[in-house]
């Protein structure tokens, strides 16, 4: 595990693991750079279907439909948004590695997925898992997961999963997704806000 710092903040720097497993020819290191552009692509490919298949259709469809698509299309910005800013200090890192940005921000890089947490003043994160191909936002009580053709979210004991480009499927369950989405959307936008002026 290597620790990178930056800003005022204080870690021990655990150097010796890694760099030796790198000495010594350790196959497969993943780069937060690839997982991130990975990630990136999903979320413009999930945007894109909402667009194609639900948006382009907005004139023969009912307005709780097409405003509950318009609102996805948003999360998925702002998960976007913070992705992007975390490539401002994730360019380097390798598997194993942490960058801590500022005392309560860290990007952490696993074998299949890359975490980006804000710490305080609530826990909130966005990842990428490689190996599901799902992008997801995390807090204390509520979880957004998104894939190219599905969407899961759950907030406390309540869960809904849909297909997002399905104008059918989106209107037998609008009303859930609507209450559902709106503190994801509220949580998802403060992160953004805030990662605009941590991880820059």
């Amino acid at each position: 595990m290597r620790y990178i710092v930056y800003g005022n903040s204080f870690i021990l720097k655990h150097v010796f693991m890694v760099d030796a497993y790198r000495t010594w020819g350790g196959a497969g290191m993943a780069k937060a750079i690839e997982f991130i552009d990975e990630a990136l692509g999903i979320l413009n490919s999930f945007r894109n279907g909402i667009e194609s298949r639900v948006l382009s259709k907005a004139s023969t469809l009912k307005p709780s439909i097409v405003s509950v698509a318009q609102n996805i299309i948003e999360v998925a910005s702002m998960m976007s948004k913070v992705l992007e800013l975390a490539r401002n200090k994730a360019r380097d890192l390798d598997e194993g590695d942490v960058v801590v940005v500022d005392p309560w921000w860290s990007i952490s890089v696993y074998s299949d997925r890359i975490l980006v947490t804000r710490h305080k003043p609530l826990t909130a994160s966005v990842s990428y898992n490689k190996s599901k191909r799902t992008v997801t936002f995390r807090s204390k009580v509520m979880k957004l997961e998104v894939s190219i053709d599905h969407v899961l979210i759950q907030k406390l004991g309540a869960k809904v999963v849909f297909n997002p480009s399905d104008p059918n499927d989106l209107g037998g369950k609008v009303n859930t997704i609507r209450y559902m989405l709106r503190d994801v959307a509220r949580a998802l936008e403060l992160m953004s806000i805030i990662a605009a002026r941590r991880l820059l």
